[in-house]
């Protein structure tokens, strides 16, 4: 008999582990491939990143007065050689003060026909080897605006024999062989570099970001890699799809390659995973499982004269084991199916499956808990880096109409301003910053408004010294303000917003308040947004249709940052304005210092 029982529970056991490691196999692939996809999704951000800033400022240049200036001084044949010079030295200070706002910028120039050079950091070359160079023949005979990682010597000293990648640009005219003069923004190759290396799926993944012929945009060395990558893209292309996997098989081991397309129309991102490498855990685990079999088999054989006697005591502390599992503590059913365990009869390999099982189970929890980790930072980094398109729109209206008012300081300021906004806006290293420094952002933002709405505006900050250096959400404040000063001045003659920062007594908390002449709100759409945080946990606010996107989003972010923490109140009525309330736990800086916006 118990030699019966020992087979049934042999072929048992072997069932259930072809069917586990063929799910296994199913689940651990899908999450290890939507990880690594999440990865690459994630450095083509930072790429887009890049690479947007260089495009922007090489569209500012071709469209700039300085620019146009500059080329019709070198156009002309008849103007002194020595206001040809002046001409060079306003473009090259145009560039030097432009190139300033651009963080990922390391150098700028200038490139003439005629043998001319201009640069920043007061570098200006008479020098006609350039045309030499590989980025400028590739540029005038293939049309290729981005040149890969190379040496410029025409950068400062301090930047010579840093690898670059570069955007050459043509001015004057679209048409590359048209053009007499080409621009040549130059940013630092480990830009993309660094953040290609924390890519990875295990010790022998390997990445690279190449054009679609197959040539290495970085340099990441590996030539045999690369030429397997090389051999599959062309099939990639066909498929003309923004990412995907394609299997590579060879003698040795099969590979999946990743791939995603990029911002630059010539660029895709590669990644080369080998497949044993991919599912090794699974694998591990397979060997561990055969083992145990292995071992079970020879003890059940050897223990069933004694089945009997052991198998009524052993599966009950099973049974309540299985019942600690239901109540959700591990820990005991482990402590109480371990003594189990060491039986050397069929309970016994029953309670081993079950430890096992257990392990398995915990571990697909712990994974599944930093997927949903992983999902909740990537909304809320989405909610941090959401941007109010109509309030980029009028800025840039108010510097077109400054311009044509020939208001050139006030244009100046504005820009700035916006230029500020923008580098602050896409810092997302960090969560928290001080409250001083979110309150510095709200006066970049004021002082743009003020130019628009010139004494119609009133603005009033009211902020504690002592809650200045404390700690708080980033843009916790700007979303509300510009929600209270778009609902004031569109219905009032005036808008007034006055806005409060001081110590909760009660809590040594925080305490944020909003408030504004405007419409105000029904209590239907109160209870709405309170309705709305709560059931969406803060996720889904992007997509939120209405027109309190902004507050949304503050109280979407908070509630996911500062959790139980956090409280909010609204108080409005209509026709009769707006009141915002927000409670932030309390927390120093440990250092005590103050940040750079609060230092000036």
């Amino acid at each position: 008999m118990g030699l019966t029982i020992a087979l049934l529970l042999i072929v048992s056991f072997l069932a259930v582990y072809f069917v586990m490691s063929r799910q296994a196999r199913g689940m651990i692939g899908d999450v290890l491939e939507n990880a690594v996809k999440g990865s690459m999704d994630q450095y083509t951000f930072s790429v887009q990143t890049v690479v947007t800033q260089i495009e922007d400022f090489a569209n500012l240049v071709f469209n700039s007065e300085a620019t146009k200036s500059w080329l019709t001084a070198r156009a002309d044949a008849s103007l002194p050689e020595d206001e040809k010079m002046l001409a060079d030295l306003k473009m090259r200070q145009f560039l030097t003060l432009t190139a300033a706002n651009y963080s990922v910028i390391s150098s700028v120039s200038v490139f003439h026909r005629k043998g001319i050079s201009i640069g920043t950091q007061d570098r200006i070359f008479r020098d006609g080897g350039f045309v030499r160079a590989p980025w400028y023949r590739d540029f005038m005979e293939r049309g290729r605006q981005w040149a890969t990682v190379h040496n410029d010597p025409y950068q400062s000293p301090a930047m010579q024999g840093v690898p670059i990648i570069s955007l050459v640009f043509p001015l004057g005219v679209y048409h590359p062989q048209k053009a007499d003069s080409l621009l040549k923004v130059n940013f630092r190759a480990d830009l993309l570099q660094t953040p290609l290396g924390q890519i990875g799926a295990g010790p022998s993944s390997r990445f690279f970001l190449l054009d679609w012929d197959g040539e290495p945009v970085l340099d990441q060395g590996a030539p045999q890699l690369l030429e397997q990558i090389r051999g599959a893209l062309p099939e990639l292309r066909k498929r003309k799809q923004v990412s995907g996997m394609s299997l590579l098989k060879s003698d040795e081991g099969n590979k999946f390659l990743f791939y995603r397309t990029q911002k630059v129309k010539d660029w895709v991102l590669v990644g080369l995973v080998p497949e044993a490498e991919l599912y090794r855990k699974l694998t591990n685990l397979n060997t561990t499982m055969l083992i145990i079999l292995a071992i079970l088999l020879a003890a059940t054989v050897v223990a069933a004269a004694a089945l009997s006697s052991g198998i009524v005591k052993p599966l009950s502390r099973l049974t309540l084991a299985m019942r600690q599992i239901q109540k959700g503590d591990f820990a005991r059913a482990e402590k109480i199916a371990r003594p189990v365990s060491r039986s050397k009869s069929e309970v016994g390999f029953a309670a081993n499956s079950f430890l096992t099982m257990v392990g398995q189970l915990q571990e697909h929890i712990k994974l599944e808990f930093e997927m949903n980790l992983r999902r909740q930072d990537a909304e809320y980094k989405a909610l941090l880096m959401q941007i109010n398109p109509h309030f980029l729109y009028n800025t840039l209206e108010v510097i077109s109409s400054l311009t044509l008012q020939k208001r050139s300081r006030d244009a100046v300021r504005v820009i700035e301003s916006l230029g500020r906004m923008l580098r602050f806006s896409l810092d997302t290293r960090r969560d928290e910053i001080a409250l001083g420094e979110e309150i510095k952002y709200i006066e970049h933002y004021v002082s743009i408004l003020r130019m628009r709405f010139s004494d119609r505006l009133q603005i009033e900050v009211d902020a504690d010294p002592a809650v200045i250096p404390r700690p708080v959400l980033k843009f916790v404040l700007q979303p509300i303000v510009e929600n209270a000063v778009k609902y004031s001045a569109g219905s009032q003659e005036s808008a007034v917003v006055a806005i409060r920062c001081r110590e909760d007594p009660e809590t040594d908390g925080i305490i944020l308040e909003v408030e504004d002449n405007g419409c105000g709100m029904p209590e239907t759409a109160v209870k709405e947004i309170a309705w709305d945080i709560r059931r969406t946990q803060g996720t889904g606010v992007l997509d939120a249709p209405g027109r309190r996107i902004g507050l949304r989003n503050v109280l979407a972010r908070c509630s996911l940052y500062y959790g139980e923490a956090f409280s909010a109140a609204i108080e409005s009525r209509v026709g009769e304005g707006t009141r915002i309330i927000l409670k932030l736990p309390g927390r120093r800086l440990e250092d005590g210092s103050v940040s750079r916006a609060d230092r000036g």
